[in-house]
């Protein structure tokens, strides 16, 4: 399944990638390699990842969005906008440092709410012989 990108120049060296729907393992592919693509070309500085319109982001989605990120590295710079809160959610935990100032505090902090809950509830479960109900 084809992922659903439009790209938008915004000048001769940047452009705006708009990402739509569920960003999976199914199509994560398919964005990253679009995402190579437009980053590879030499003219391309910057590239912002709107992400406004993700419905949902799974695991290997935020993978794939992180990894053609990296790869941009030093020659284009990426830039993942915008993301709706479940994209947040998963690229925070991902890498919790990189969306901080795309995001509100009182957004980031229920987003870091969230993940410390869900580690905690990990930890309890993993303790051996505890019942806590």
């Amino acid at each position: 399944m084809l992922a659903d990108v439009s790209y938008t120049p915004t000048t001769r060296t940047t452009g705006v990638l708009s990402v739509r729907g569920t960003i999976g393992l199914w199509n994560a592919r398919d964005i990253c390699v679009v995402m190579l693509s437009l980053i590879d070309d030499d003219t391309m500085t910057s590239l912002s990842v709107d992400l406004s319109d993700a419905e949902f982001l799974s695991a290997a989605g935020a993978l794939a969005l992180l990894a053609a990120r990296r790869y941009g590295g030093s020659s284009c710079s990426v830039e993942l906008v915008n993301p709706s809160p479940s994209a947040y959610r998963f690229i925070d935990i991902l890498a919790p440092n990189l969306l901080d100032a795309t995001r509100t505090d009182a957004q980031m902090q229920d987003a870091r709410t969230q993940r410390d809950r869900i580690e905690f509830d990990d930890l309890v479960r993993a303790l051996p012989g505890a019942d806590f109900r």
